[in-house]
C-alpha cells in the first residue's frame, strides 16, 4: 500500500540504498543480513520502503514498509492544503450540520474530545454519509466533502487510526469504571472520580501502586 503523503528518506548509515528503475529512484531497506558461508561474506535481505520524489532527492513517498521498520519516524498528520477538490459534495453535510448544532452536540462532545472535536465529529458524519467506518477511507471521503475541523485540514490516515485507537481505549476504561458501579456515570460524576483518584494517591499512592505504574511528582491533595 502505498501512502500519499512525503517523509524525510533515512540516513544511508541506517542500511538505505537507492535504485534507479525506468528513470524512478526507489529506495531500498536492508532488514536483515544474513552470513554467507559459502560466499564468505554477509548477504543483505532488502524491502523497498517506496520511491524518491521528483523534486527532491531527500524526500520519498513511502508505504506500509516505512511504517514497519520506521515506527519512531515522524509522520505529518495534514495533507497539503491544496489536496483539495474544487467541488464539494455538501447537500447532505449541511443536513446534519443542522441537526448536530440544533441539539449542541459539538458542544457536547467538545467538552469531552477536545481539540479533535472536529475529527471526530467528521468521522461520525463520513460514517453517516459514505455508510463506511474504515478509517484507511476517510481521507478519499475529506477529498470532496466539507469538514469540521479547523480550516478543513484533512489528516492522514495515520492520523485517524491512532485517533480511533485512543478513542476506544477511553470507551474501555469508562466501561471498566461502570462494570464496578454497577451503573452509568453521568457528566457531574467524572469531577468525582477524578478527585477520589487523587486522594488515592495523596494518601499512599495507592492508585499507583494498584496500577503497578510509577507514580506521577507532585500530585495534588484533594
Amino acid at each position: 500500500m502505498y501512502l500519499d503523503f512525503q517523509v524525510k528518506i533515512p540516513t544511508e548509515s541506517a542500511g538505505i540504498t537507492r535504485k534507479k528503475i525506468k528513470g524512478t529512484t526507489y529506495i531500498y531497506y536492508a532488514y536483515e543480513h544474513n552470513y554467507n558461508t559459502k560466499k564468505g561474506y554477509t548477504v543483505p535481505k532488502n524491502t523497498t520502503i517506496r520511491k524518491c520524489t521528483e523534486d527532491d532527492s531527500e524526500l520519498m513517498y513511502p508505504n506500509t514498509n516505512f511504517l514497519k521498520f520506521f515506527p519512531a519516524e515522524e509522520l505529518p498528520e495534514t495533507k497539503g492544503s491544496a489536496y483539495r477538490s474544487g467541488c464539494l459534495r455538501a447537500g447532505t453535510y449541511f443536513v446534519l450540520r443542522k441537526i448536530i448544532a440544533e441539539y449542541h452536540l459539538d458542544e457536547m462532545q467538545g467538552d469531552i474530545i477536545g481539540k479533535n472535536n472536529g475529527l471526530f465529529l467528521d468521522l461520525a458524519v463520513y460514517s453517516i454519509i459514505a455508510e463506511n467506518n474504515a478509517g484507511q477511507y476517510y481521507p478519499d471521503y475529506a477529498y470532496n466533502h466539507p469538514l469540521f475541523t479547523d480550516r478543513m485540514k484533512i489528516y492522514s490516515d495515520t492520523k485517524v487510526s491512532d485517533f480511533i485507537n485512543s478513542i476506544t481505549r477511553l470507551c474501555q476504561i469508562g466501561g471498566a469504571v461502570e462494570s464496578v458501579l454497577g451503573s452509568a456515570i453521568e457528566e457531574e460524576d467524572i469531577p468525582k472520580l477524578i478527585g477520589f483518584l487523587k486522594r488515592q494517591e495523596a494518601n499512599g499512592k495507592f492508585f499507583s501502586k494498584a496500577m503497578q505504574k510509577e507514580p506521577v511528582a507532585n500530585t495534588e491533595e484533594v
